[in-house]
């Protein structure tokens, strides 16, 4: 399998990660496997590499590097293109960031929507503030498959930094794609690799399991990178927890008693927190779960499956703790407002023992 999909990395993480589901300690060679892998998929994330990222997780690698005919009669020059994944793809594409120059000129070809008509534009190329992720500049394709020349002037914001998103939100069958290139001066080399969101994360799942401690700096980097998706940051984020990273586990509960971040991802690090075998990750989990929210509440009793493991497993341990003397445990009342981690919460002490509604 690794020979086969020499090429894909995304594949390959995808195979790696449905043999590990298999629950076998894994062979030497499996490991050295596994932490390629994670290896080339984390480093990708560095900021001196000219990968980008591509969303939504299930059509993440629909972005192809493409040669495409330029208006200036450039025809050997290669773009990011949708095209190849087919007309109805849809997907976003984000740059690593870099430093806005006083100019900044590209390529871009492509449509939005069938000739005649004018729909609202779904295909656009923009420049966003990676302080605050505000649209600075934009770019429609040009309705024409031969690549136009457009050029920034971006003096009111140079110096700062910024990343490019591609975004292809036209499913139409036809005449619903876009591409551009050729970037002057070259901010972002067009990159050879791209990697889904899913794969990111599944990466670091594999530094997890494989317990890779030497991939700490690559998970920090990307547990920190503010233009990352949150699954992939939070990911990145249980792996240093794992690791004992206390600042890193309180990171993750924080995003958990976020209301505003999305409750899939939510949900994910609860079930992350409940695999890692520490009192503080146990405790975090304890004081996370009944307070996220009455309808994530809900929504967690209601599929327990994983996090009744981790329930049951903090409930034998909190019973052999009482027998043997250590009342002194359960002590503290902490909300999940609060920044430490280090007290339970005491709805999260009634929970656990009553089990889910």
């Amino acid at each position: 399998m690794r020979t086969a999909a020499a090429e894909d990395l995304d594949l390959q993480l995808e195979l790696f990660d449905v043999m590990a589901q298999g629950g076998e300690e894994p062979s030497a060679a499996v490991r050295a496997w596994g932490r390629d892998l994670a290896m080339r998929a984390l480093a990708s994330r560095d900021a001196s590499t000219s990968n980008w990222v591509a969303s939504p997780e299930d059509s993440g690698t629909g972005w192809k590097p493409q040669r495409r005919k330029s208006a200036d009669g450039d025809i050997a020059s290669t773009f990011w293109s949708s095209l190849p994944a087919g007309e109805s793809f849809t997907g976003t594409l984000k740059s690593p960031r870099f430093k806005i120059p006083p100019k900044l000129s590209f390529f871009i070809a492509g449509h939005n929507g069938h000739p005649g008509t004018n729909p609202p534009a779904k295909n656009v190329l923009r420049l966003k503030s990676a302080t605050d992720d505000r649209v600075l500049k934009e770019a429609l394709p040009p309705r024409n498959d031969v690549a136009k020349r457009v050029e920034w002037d971006l003096s009111e914001f140079a110096g700062a930094e910024a990343y490019l998103e591609a975004i292809d939100g036209d499913s139409g069958t036809a005449y619903a794609w876009f591409a551009f290139g050729r970037f002057q001066p070259e901010v972002v080399p067009l990159p050879t690799v791209t990697l889904s969101n899913t794969s990111l994360a599944t990466a670091a799942r594999i530094a997890q399991q494989l317990k890779l401690t030497e991939l700490r700096d690559d998970l920090q980097r990307l547990s920190n990178d503010a233009s990352a998706d949150m699954e992939v940051r939070s990911a990145a984020m249980l792996v240093l927890a794992s690791f004992g990273d206390s600042a890193a586990l309180e990171s993750v509960r924080a995003i958990v008693c976020d209301t505003k971040q999305p409750a899939a991802v939510r949900e994910r690090i609860l079930r992350g927190l409940g695999t890692i075998d520490s009192p503080a990750a146990r405790q975090a989990l304890l004081s996370a779960v009944p307070v996220a929210g009455a309808k994530p509440a809900k929504r967690y009793r209601a599929n327990a499956g994983a996090l009744e493991v981790g329930r049951r497993s903090i409930a034998g341990r909190r019973r052999r703790r009482t027998r043997a003397g250590a009342a002194a445990a359960g002590a503290g009342d902490r909300r999940c407002t609060d920044r430490g981690i280090g007290r339970r919460d005491e709805r999260s002490h009634r929970t656990t023992n009553e089990g889910p509604a």
